[in-house]
């Protein structure tokens, strides 16, 4: 009986202590939107989607290397990993890894680095471009690399489908940097 009576008691101290709180935050509300402007808000929202944006692309963009490397360490220890890894090499070697299809990639990625290259070296002028530039150079270099002379990896096609994974997203990124740096000119 007697937490019967205190519960309101308690309730009622607990509401006024909200209430002083609210009363607190909505004058710092009152401020802030009193010092923001329109265009404020809308820089800070782009510095939001910005801010957690790089690091999602950042993290699809290695997550098919992430892949591929523990498939690789697995492949060692476990024997269905291997099997697999086995099976899924015959596979690819007869559709997507072809002698003529990896030609026809490492040329593409070729001409790739040839193009961010040029880019780096025309219009590489801002922080955020040579790196992004750089980035997709090395990209298209280190395919190379992998498509050429690692093909006694065991998971060497998920190698090369995690640069592609990795070569794609910067090219994206980077047109959408050229094409918004276009559109503000």
């Amino acid at each position: 009986m007697n937490g019967v009576w205190t519960r309101p008691i308690l309730l009622k101290k607990v509401n006024q202590i909200r209430n002083n709180d609210m009363f607190k935050g909505e004058t710092i509300r009152r401020m802030v939107l009193s010092f923001s402007s329109e265009k404020g808000d809308d820089l800070m929202i782009k510095a939001m989607k910005t801010f957690f944006l790089y690091p999602l692309l950042t993290l699809l963009q290695f997550s098919g290397i992430i892949l591929a490397i523990v498939l690789e360490n697995l492949s060692a220890e476990k024997m269905g990993v291997a099997r697999y890894l086995i099976f899924k090499k015959q596979q690819f070697e007869s559709t997507y890894f072809t002698p003529q299809l990896i030609l026809i990639y490492t040329i593409i990625l070729g001409i790739g680095a040839i193009i961010c290259t040029l880019l780096l070296l025309t219009k590489g002028k801002s922080r955020g471009k040579i790196i992004m530039l750089l980035v997709a150079v090395a990209a298209n270099i280190i395919g190379i690399i992998f498509i050429q002379f690692s093909a006694d990896l065991m998971a060497y096609h998920f190698f090369i489908i995690g640069m592609v994974i990795v070569i794609v997203v910067q090219y994206v990124w980077i047109m959408k940097f050229f094409k918004q740096e276009s559109k503000s000119t």
